[in-house]
Parts: C-alpha cells; structure tokens; sequence
C-alpha cells in the first residue's frame, strides 16, 4: 500500500508476484527530474487518488500489460479491497502529465475505471484518465476505459497516440480532447467505441502555421466544437484519411488550406448529427 508521497529521487515499481498489486490509497506526485519506472506485468490500483507526474513515467508492459485500475477490481490481481466489491468508473482521479514529462511513455497499459476530478487545471475541473499540460508523451497500444471522462486531454502539446483503443467512452466525453487549438499530436491506428463521441474534440479559434491534422484510425473523426480559422501567411494541413464532423462550425480560410486524400484514403467533411 502506498498511502500518498511525494518521489524525489528515481523509482522502481515491480512486479511482486501474480496477486501483488501497489493500492495507492492517496495521490503520488513524482517530482521533476525523477523517473518513476513500472515493470511490466505490474498492476497499480488506486482508491480516490491520482498520480501527478512533473517528471517523467516509463510504464512500457511491451512483453506483459501494465494494469492501472480500481482498487475494487477484484478481475485484475485479485482482491485488494472487500471481496466481491465491484469496480465503477470515477474509483480513481486519473494521471497527470506536466510540462516536464515530455520523455513519458505508456506502452501496453490497460487504464481502467478513472475519471474523478484531477483537480482545476487550466481554467477548469478535470475528469479524464490523463491530462497532458504542454508536453508530448507517447501512448502506444494501450486500452483506456471505461472512464467517467474524457480518454487523453492535451493542452498545448504534441506527442503521439498510436494504435491505443478507447473502450466504453462514456456519454458526452471523447476518446480525445484537445484543449487548444495549438495542440496536434502525431496520432494513427487508434479505435473508439462506447456511446460517448468516438473521435477528437477540437476547440474553436485560429491555427498556428504548420498545424497538422493526421489520420487517428479508422472510424475516429475530429469534431469542432467552433469555428477555426486559418488566418492569412499560415498553412494548415489535414491528412488522408481524416474525417470532420461538425454541427455547423467553419473552416475560415485567409491562409492555405491543405486537403489532399488519395482513392483509397479521402478526406471527408460531413455532418455529425446522427441523422443529418
């Protein structure tokens, strides 16, 4: 059990044994210049907590998952709470990812069951299984969800989100949100599913030069949530395969719009009413 602190020097978590799991019962803040490394295999449950990472995380499971989930999971590692409890989305807070986390990677990670409140971050509450502030982690082949929240929020960053499946995305969340319309991460391969919106959230206002809208997956559309404009001397490109889905917002263009699919990967603008 890890009842909350504070790491200052590099860590390891391992892999005990099959039934072993760490249960953080209070949040854990990793300080910056601090690498937190997780064995693969190893299974973190956390109860009404959160990890907030100022340094840098390395969970790669690339030969065994890393499992971040509910203290009440009883499925994963066996019981660590009262048995026969039942998981529910919200048990946990989530993960942070600040502005000195750019070398952070999450690979094979199941996340599951987060989405209480992060705390008020950039202008607002936050409820999602990670929220990067100004940074660019990776995430490859991860399993996010069920989440009360959003999947990943990005504010301000890059990074890249690669063939990572976003399960069970809950009503009026997205599997991805970008909080500013400077965020453009390197994203492919990626799949949503659930009744919430299977796609990317993209705020309203004017994109800087050199803005680029890759393909996410198949299936996994950007969804404006304002108009966007692409003001005169910028380009803004949007790749093959990418599909926009709007409900009435614009695309201004004073600058250079660069829409260019190919036979077997089209670009499509279309509506996002279910029956439009």
């Amino acid at each position: 059990q890890v009842a909350g602190e504070t790491l200052s020097t590099n860590g390891l978590w391992k892999r005990w044994a099959t039934n072993a799991p760490y249960v953080i019962t209070a949040d854990v803040t990793i300080d910056p210049n601090v690498t937190l490394a997780i064995e693969p295999g190893t299974v973190v449950k956390l109860k009404r907590s959160g990890l907030y990472c100022n340094g840098v995380i390395k969970a790669i499971g690339e030969t065994s998952p890393i499992t971040f989930t509910s203290y009440r999971d009883d499925a994963v590692a066996g019981p660590s709470n009262d048995t026969n409890s039942v998981p529910a989305t919200a048990d946990w807070k989530g993960i942070y990812l600040s502005s000195a986390s750019s070398a952070s990677e999450f690979a094979n990670c199941i996340v599951r069951y987060p989405g209480s409140n992060l705390g008020y971050l950039n202008w607002a509450d936050r409820f999602t299984a990670f929220y990067v502030n100004q940074s660019s982690p990776s995430f490859r082949k991860c399993v996010i969800g069920p989440s009360a929240g959003h999947g990943i929020v990005v504010n301000s960053s890059s990074g890249t989100v690669t063939d990572t499946a976003f399960e069970a995305v809950s009503k009026d969340n997205y599997a991805i949100a970008f909080d500013t319309v400077d965020t453009f991460p390197t994203l492919s391969g990626n799949t949503a599913s659930g009744e919430g919106n299977l796609g990317i959230y993209v705020p309203g206002g004017g994109v800087g030069d050199g803005a680029r809208w890759t393909n996410p997956g198949k299936n996994f559309a950007y969804f404006p949530g304002g108009e966007l404009s692409v003001p005169e001397g910028r380009t803004f490109t949007i790749d093959p395969g990418v599909v926009v889905k709007s409900a009435g917002q614009r695309i201004v263009v004073e600058g250079t719009l660069r829409a260019i699919g190919t036979a077997a990967d089209p670009i499509g603008f279309t509506s996002r009413n279910k029956t439009p």
